[in-house]
């Protein structure tokens, strides 16, 4: 039946895992994960990449993707013994990391977003500070000092598990061919904005650090409750650090990671977890855009900054002080780290950042980026989007002062908040919130197997696109990407994209729903196709 089959599957996957842990040191490979004589035949290199395989515990589902895979891991191969020979003393090192079994459009598709822009400048606009200098000292590193958490991995934050479970069903019920199966699942993690859940590991390492810092408890905060309960942000779609700190002041605090661990899906908000509030911040400040006033931020804690973080030689990243391909424009800014600290060495200064990759990326999860250049947003636009939240020392005094009276009691707790509405069910395993209108996006045999949400009550659902238009402008032309309230009209309203569907397996309950913020559109012209 059907728990003996996802019994099975875990058990499976379990043994092999186990058996690569175990064997994940035999190679004696070196920084780089290869020698030089293993690049001499394709023997040697097909060797290596089984050697590979069984340190990163990867799976292929038949030998043409196999196949598929070990030519992609000789070109990556190649472009990092190129890149490696080519190197400049202090220049960063690539090496087989576990993303070396993908292309670079692959890694992009997966673990890049790029934040909108205009949603940076308007959070942005207000309270940035101006460029400051100070006296911070040469060096420093708050991981020391006791302020940073062990390295983290979003890994694939999306509906993953259930989505491809449903569709596993769904090819051996239909008899679906296994390539067509597997592009419809790689189509899904993409749909579904797997790499997006970044800004919330950001956001908790802040955090972390600055409580850290003023009360000298050092607590592993949980980044799900941001994703799953956050609603001015994304979830795994992506996000702001900004809005999540201030999403935090308005909760009242955050949950820490024990109590509410992390399952890298947009599962619904636990909402007995959100009301647990461990710590809790006063405010947040954004950092100007220079070398001079990140210094001065990452000389007080730890602090948050977007980078774009989607270039070849960042994606294989083993080791050095990095200063690649990567741009250093503020619209390209498509990932979130932690800045932890700063340092010099052979003249070349440098950052010393967390990534939220795990431990098997980078060096042991962290990296280092060249800083003082004579970029104005820093390499990778490190200086672009920098922010880090406040809070106020507390040192309580143990008894009141003479003749001061008692605090008045305090005022009585508001009243609940009314039940959550019940959602749109699309079909057994998906649904949308009440406030939106289920439209299908993927469809066999007048079958449809995959769902999107349009952020509209009845929406009219745009044939063979992702979009959809309100009722009261009910005609798609999808070519111009406007909503027209008639055929004959020249002015209209841009479409929406679908957001993903959420899933479920019927027998779970649906326990509460986010609230969701409706975003009017304003008329404007457009006479080209949108992108």
């Amino acid at each position: 039946n059907m728990a003996y089959f996802y019994l099975w599957n875990w058990v499976s996957v379990s043994l092999v895992l186990f058996t690569a842990a175990a064997c994940a040191n035999a190679g004696g490979l070196s920084i780089v994960g290869y020698e030089p004589h293993d690049l001499h035949s394709e023997g040697s290199l097909l060797r290596l990449f089984d050697s590979w395989r069984i340190r990163h515990g990867k799976l292929y589902h038949s030998s043409d993707e196999t196949s598929k895979r070990f030519n992609i891991f000789k070109r990556n191969v190649e472009y990092i013994d190129l890149r490696n020979r080519n190197s400049s003393s202090g220049g960063q090192w690539l090496g087989l990391n576990k993303f070396a079994d993908l292309t670079n459009q692959e890694f992009r598709a997966i673990y890049s977003k790029k934040i909108n822009s205009d949603l940076r400048r308007s959070v942005g606009a207000e309270g940035r500070k101006k460029a400051e200098s100070c006296e911070a000292p040469s060096s420093l590193d708050w991981r020391k000092k006791g302020a940073v958490t062990g390295i983290k991995n979003q890994g694939d934050c999306g509906e993953y598990t259930n989505v491809s479970y449903i569709t596993t069903l769904i090819a051996k019920i239909c008899e679906i061919e296994v390539n067509l199966f597997f592009m419809m699942l790689f189509w899904l993690l993409i749909y579904h904005g797997i790499a997006g859940s970044c800004w919330s590991f950001s956001t908790t390492g802040a955090i972390e650090g600055v409580n850290a810092i003023t009360t000298g408890d050092l607590i592993s905060l949980s980044e799900q409750e941001l994703v799953s309960c956050d609603s001015t942000n994304d979830g795994c779609e992506g996000g702001y650090m900004d809005y999540a700190f201030e999403w935090v002041i308005q909760n009242g605090g955050i949950d820490t990671e024990s109590d509410y661990p992390y399952s890298g899906t947009d599962s619904t908000c636990n909402t007995t977890k959100e009301e647990t509030k461990i710590v809790t911040i006063d405010g947040y400040t954004d950092v100007a855009e220079s070398d001079s006033a990140l210094l001065c931020a990452a000389a007080q804690q730890p602090v948050s900054v977007g980078i774009d973080g989607s270039a070849w030689d960042f994606q294989l990243y083993t080791g050095g002080i990095y200063d690649g391909d990567c741009s250093s424009d503020p619209d390209d800014i498509d990932h979130a780290v932690l800045i932890v600290g700063y340092g010099s060495e052979s003249g070349e200064d440098y950052w010393i950042v967390k990534n939220s990759w795990g431990a098997d990326w980078g060096l042991k999860g962290y990296f280092y980026l060249r800083r003082n250049t004579n970029l104005t947003y820093g390499v990778c636009a490190v200086n672009a989007m920098a922010s880090y939240p406040t809070k106020e020392g507390t040192a309580p005094s143990p008894f009141p002062p003479p003749g001061v009276p008692p605090p008045p009691p305090p005022p009585p707790p508001p009243p609940p908040p009314p039940p959550s509405p019940e959602p749109v069910y699309c079909d057994d395993f998906s649904f949308c919130s009440s406030d939106e209108t289920c439209c299908c996006v993927f469809e066999l045999a007048d079958f449809c197997l995959i769902y999107g949400c349009c952020e509209l009550e009845n929406a009219v659902c745009c044939t063979g696109s992702l979009y959809c238009c309100p009722s009261d402008y009910p005609i798609c032309d999808v070519d111009e990407g406007l909503c027209l309230q008639s055929s004959g009209d020249v002015m209209g309203i841009e479409m929406k994209r679908h957001k993903r569907a959420h899933y479920e397996f019927p027998w779970k309950r649906y326990e509460a729903e986010e609230t969701k913020e409706k975003r009017v559109s304003s008329l404007k012209w457009r006479r080209h196709a949108v992108a």
